[in-house]
């Protein structure tokens, strides 16, 4: 139910062993309680210490061993094109981007559909795709740039900028990092 009050909660019946074994159930899972908050702990520690490399790497402030070619410059139409295509083949894995999950489809995000009825004119996109959410979501101040990866294809509203990149000696996985670093939010 949505507005459980006081009233519901008192008519609400526990089951409880005595005192002694509560005890013994509670000292028996303290330990994994802490392995948790051990384990969460160095998860967050790990992903600051992540993000702290990859705005060095990826920005060209820190250099791997062996490298020192000056990087180039150049249009982000030089790099990426834009995918206008239309979902003509009918697919109806439609997607939303998930600050967490990426691209993931809305069954299984939301557990339902939100989509239009008609969906031929959302935008086709294909494994490796790129598409940008303008909204703000948390951690992305600027929108989620995120790509297709755990499917083979799928639809997204119009209203996403969608694109891939043109394959002129360009990397898939160094962009997915450069857009998660949050280096194109200038």
């Amino acid at each position: 139910r949505a507005n459980i009050g006081q009233k519901d909660l008192a008519e609400v019946l526990i089951k409880f062993p005595p005192p002694r074994e509560q005890r013994q159930i509670a000292s028996a899972l303290e330990p994994w309680v802490r392995a948790i908050k051990t384990v969460e702990a160095l998860i967050a520690n790990a992903r600051t210490q992540k993000q702290a490399l990859m705005q060095q790497l990826l920005s060209g402030k820190r250099r791997l061993p062996g490298f020192s070619e000056p990087w180039a410059w150049a249009d982000f139409a030089d790099v990426f094109g834009r995918v206008k295509t239309k979902n003509a083949e009918g697919n109806t894995n439609v997607l939303t981007i998930s600050a967490q999950h990426g691209l993931i489809s809305q069954v299984e995000y939301f557990n339902k559909s939100v989509a239009s009825d008609d969906v031929r004119g959302y935008t086709l996109l294909q494994r490796g795709d790129f598409a940008y959410n303008k909204s703000y979501s948390d951690g992305y101040p600027m929108g989620a740039i995120k790509p297709l990866d755990r499917y083979d294809s799928g639809i997204v509203s119009s209203l996403y900028i969608c694109f891939r990149l043109t394959g002129r000696g360009f990397d898939h996985d160094f962009f997915r990092h450069y857009f998660e670093a949050g280096l194109f939010n200038r």
